[in-house]
């Protein structure tokens, strides 16, 4: 899903993805970047490379105020993501899982601020339920091997 003609390239090869602007990897790239260039953030002192999303996480919670914005910023862009698949799917709820759960009281409600107050809806006013899977950030690993399971032991699912 495009969400930026004219932002990064993404592996993929697209420019502007969801992927590239709105992952959590994309998220990290964007606090190192600052970083590297010397804006001074609780994070300033260490390494580049050892910056993980637990690590902004942490600063967001301390109210760095460099980090809560590029936090802010790359909530725009993962609301962007959730609102187009809105649009093109219609889904009864949003089901959220993988790594952004490890943050979740962060960022849940203001993000389900951000989809409520930008979708169009009918009815109108008509919220767009956002949740986190129960699994978290196991949800995809677990996905994956039940599938596995079903697809080469199907009599293992029964």
């Amino acid at each position: 899903m495009i969400i930026d003609l004219h932002g990064p390239r993404c592996l993929t090869g697209p420019q502007g993805t969801g992927e590239s602007l709105a992952s959590v990897t994309a998220l990290v790239q964007l606090v190192r970047d600052h970083v590297a260039r010397g804006l001074a953030t609780s994070l300033s002192k260490m390494p580049t490379d050892e910056i993980l999303f637990p690590n902004i996480v942490a600063a967001v919670r301390r109210r760095d105020p460099v980090i809560r914005e590029l936090f802010e910023r790359w909530l725009d862009r993962f609301t962007a993501v959730l609102l187009n698949a809105y649009y093109a799917y219609t889904p009864d709820l949003i089901l959220l899982a993988g790594g952004p759960t490890q943050a979740a009281d962060v960022f849940l409600q203001k993000l389900q601020a951000r989809l409520n107050a930008s979708a169009f809806r009918v009815p109108v006013g008509y919220r767009i339920p956002v949740r986190i899977a129960k699994l978290g950030e196991d949800a995809g690993w677990v996905g994956a091997a039940l599938h596995a399971r079903d697809k080469f032991d199907p009599e293992q699912s029964a």
